[in-house]
């Protein structure tokens, strides 16, 4: 088990034999390789897949994708944020006065937890 965890996790960064030292995405690679071993199909699910595909191309998104970061939330609770303020689905769609309010209310949040 450990080699194995070593070989997948040292192709997506540096490799750790213990779960604890993982990255998210080194976790999840060991994950696909165990259910590939186990004849089980993919499930689909992809922790990177939430991250809005423009988040080079506008700076208040970057600016959420930090406050994220530091409040070790994932990207689903931004989403689920902007659209609890009034934008769309996803973060990628809102407009920027929607993002300013995300970005305002994760801040309160980082606060209220002193982060």
């Amino acid at each position: 088990r450990r080699a194995l965890q070593a070989r997948v996790s040292g192709e997506h960064g540096p490799a750790c034999q213990s779960c604890a030292d993982m990255t998210a995405r080194q976790l999840a690679a060991v994950l696909t390789e165990l259910n590939r071993l186990a004849g089980r199909p993919e499930r689909g699910f992809n922790v990177w897949a939430e991250r809005p595909r423009n988040l080079g191309e506008r700076p208040l998104l970057r600016k959420i994708a930090a406050l994220l970061t530091a409040g070790k939330k994932p990207w689903a609770y931004g989403h689920a944020l902007g659209k609890k303020l009034g934008g769309g689905e996803r973060l990628e769609f809102c407009t920027d006065e929607v993002l300013r309010k995300v970005v305002a209310a994760l801040g309160y949040d980082q606060k209220r937890h002193g982060a």
